[in-house]
């Protein structure tokens, strides 16, 4: 694995298609990659938010506006 390959061809997503959806499978294996990611000072568990219904995707997304839109 070359490290500043793929750091120099990196993408990073500011849009996304609301109507494809992640596969079952990949979500939970995603979930256990975010649980094992190791923190600075190594202080687990981590804690995240999950929206999975769009009343949740909605309150999350109005508390991300001006400096915070894009994260």
């Amino acid at each position: 694995m070359d490290l500043l390959k793929i750091a120099q061809t990196r993408y990073t997503t500011k849009a996304y298609d609301p109507n494809k959806k992640v596969p079952a499978e990949q979500f939970e294996r995603l979930l256990e990659i975010l649980r094992l990611t190791p923190s600075s000072i190594n202080i687990q568990p981590r804690h995240f938010f999950i929206a999975d219904n769009d009343a949740a995707k909605q309150r999350i997304a109005k508390a991300l506006v001006g400096t915070y839109a894009y994260n």
